[in-house]
Formats: C-alpha cells, structure tokens, sequence
C-alpha cells in the first residue's frame, strides 16, 4: 500500500515538473512518453516528427526537467 502511495506521489510531481517545462515541443514529448506512457514510434507517428528529433527533444526535456526538479527540492 505505501509503495502504491509513493508511486502515485513520484508520478504527480513528474506531471508537475513537466507541465513547469516551457518548450512546447520538449514538454509535449514528455507527456506522451511519461503521462501517456506512448512508445517511441507511436510519439513520432502522432507528432510527425523524426526519431531523431524524438530524441533530441527527449534529451533536452529531460534535462529542463532535471533542473525543474533539483531547484524544487532545493
């Protein structure tokens, strides 16, 4: 039971930290890919973009929302 409440906790404040995110285009990729849970090619298929802009955008989201999460801990 708590590990389910931890679970939903760390989830709610990655939802935050990504909604935090103001590149449209890396906050969008982070949604599908951990709100949506969509794999790669289902992101590239509805967003019409390529793998490899996929992953750009995935890697610059992630480390916006690194920063995000350190600073909100801090």
């Amino acid at each position: 039971l708590q590990d389910e409440a931890d679970r939903q906790e760390a989830e709610s404040l990655v939802a935050w930290a990504i909604a935090q995110v103001k590149n449209d285009n890396y906050r969008e990729v982070l949604e599908l890919t951990y709100l949506e849970k969509l794999s790669a090619e289902e992101i590239v298929d509805r967003l019409g973009i390529t793998m490899d802009n996929l992953y750009q955008r995935r890697s610059r989201g992630v480390r916006e929302l690194e920063r995000i999460l350190r600073a909100h801990r801090a």
